[in-house]
Order: structure tokens, then sequence, then C-alpha cells
């Protein structure tokens, strides 16, 4: 087994996200793994579930990746598994749920001064924004990373 999921990906010129999903699956098997490995393959393995449409076992595979995260203290994963977990969440049409994990995705990059990460966190805001018909806050959120498109649907929507 690869010492590293990433060396999994590294290895293998296609992506083809079933087998991915299969090998990723087969190393969270093996019992002694590092935490930071865990994390990783917890990652690349909700993405590979995501990819497949399989969106609750991906939301399985991100929720475990968080308190990894946070015991790491690996803040760049830390964002990316609340963000991923907020998306997922708003596919499944938990909507509360998914803004709880989208606010602490950005209140986290903000902490970081992660642009990139707070960025993401205003745009999925601003999704479930809209979803839930808030349009006020949806404009808000779609300002605060300068999307047009967004400021418009919100607009529209007022």
């Amino acid at each position: 087994i690869p010492q590293s999921p990433v060396e999994v990906l590294k290895g293998s010129g296609n992506r083809n996200s079933l087998r991915d999903t299969c090998v990723f699956e087969r190393m969270l098997s093996v019992q002694s793994l590092p935490p930071a490995v865990l994390e990783q393959l917890h990652g690349f393995t909700g993405q590979s579930y995501s990819k497949l449409g399989c969106p609750r076992r991906a939301l399985q595979h991100h929720l475990v990746r968080i308190p990894l995260a946070e015991h790491l203290g690996d803040i760049k994963a830390l964002c990316n598994a609340h963000g991923n977990t907020g998306f997922l969440l708003d596919s499944l049409g938990q909507y509360q749920q998914a803004l709880l994990h989208l606010n602490k995705q950005k209140d986290i990059a903000q902490q970081a001064d992660d642009v990139d990460e707070e960025g993401r966190a205003h745009g999925g805001l601003g999704n479930v924004y809209i979803r839930l018909q808030h349009n006020h806050k949806a404009l808000e959120a779609q300002i605060q990373i300068g999307d047009v498109a967004g400021q418009g649907r919100a607009h529209g929507n007022l």
C-alpha cells in the first residue's frame, strides 16, 4: 500500500473515480495509518464519491475529516472539509446545516487570511441563501466575492 493517497493520485495518469474510490476505501481499511494520511484519504474518498454522484457517502467522509483536520491543526484541510461538507449538505437540501459549515469555513479562512477559501465560502453561502430565498443575504455574500452574475440573480429575486 502506498504511503499516502497523493502517491496513488500521482501513480495513475487517468482519473477514474470508481477505481480511485475502491483504492482509497482499501487504504482506509489499514488499521495503523497516521492521522495526516487518514485525513487526506477521507478527503480524496469524499471527492471520489461526489464525482460518482453519491453525496451521502461523500458527506460521511468529509464529516470524519473535520475532527482529523482539527486534531492536526491543518487549517487548509479544515476549511476545505467544512466547505465540501457545506456544499454536500446544500445539494441534499439540508440548508441550515450547510450554512453552519460554510460559515465555519468562512470564519476559519478569515482568521487565517486565506482569501481563496473565504471566497469559496461566500460563494457557497450565496448559493444557499438564494435557495432559501434570503436574497438580501445572498446579495451580501455575492458582493463579498465580486460575483456579478450571483449579484444579478440575487437582485432579480428581490
